[in-house]
């Protein structure tokens, strides 16, 4: 029911056989929507476009992300926890990044301090066709379970086998490795 879409801003298109397309928005044919790119039109069928993504030239306007801080005391049990959790996210015309930090401090009456903490990056280089590259580390601490760091970094290789504007179903397959080193013991890689 869309009739023409018009914005003078630069957009990343991407239709459902994975293509991505660059420039303004224009009217175009009935049923079709215009990506405008130093003179030249591509007309796209619009039910065919998934995606339509602003690409903005500053950095700090590229970021999506979230930043959650939380605290909680139970006066019956002396119990205080902290907890803070963030989530950024950047996308280019030919990678995703992405980043989470979690943390979680308790301290408890009679017991020592506990903390869980967990940071993990990930970078998906985007290729022709659905194709992707993805890459992922994550890094983890947790008092309670007797874990100095759990540290794990790998890479594989997916695609988008559904690409549609309401749902994305993706395949990935690669390889990871893992270290954990205890507070007291060995330290194990697999």
């Amino acid at each position: 029911r869309v009739a023409a879409v018009r914005a003078p801003e630069r957009f990343e298109v991407e239709t459902a056989d994975g293509s991505r397309y660059y420039g303004q928005l224009q009217p175009a044919s009935a049923g079709k929507l215009g990506v405008l790119l130093a003179d030249r039109v591509d007309e796209l069928d619009l039910w065919s476009v998934v995606r339509i993504r602003p690409i903005k030239q500053r950095f700090w306007r590229r970021l999506d992300g979230s930043i959650n801080l939380g605290a909680t005391y139970s006066q019956s049990s002396g119990v205080a926890q902290a907890t803070l959790n963030t989530n950024v996210m950047a996308r280019r015309p030919t990678f995703e990044s992405s980043s989470s930090l979690s943390l979680t401090l308790t301290r408890q009456p009679d017991e020592p301090r506990t903390s869980r903490g967990m940071l993990t990056v990930g970078y998906s280089k985007l290729l022709a066709n659905r194709w992707f590259i993805p890459g992922t580390g994550r890094f983890e601490q947790n008092s309670d379970l007797g874990l100095r760091l759990r540290s794990a970094a790998g890479i594989g290789v997916g695609r988008f086998l559904v690409q549609t504007n309401r749902s994305r179903l993706t395949a990935a397959g690669g390889a990871v490795v893992n270290r954990e080193a205890p507070y007291s013991g060995d330290t194990t890689i697999n």
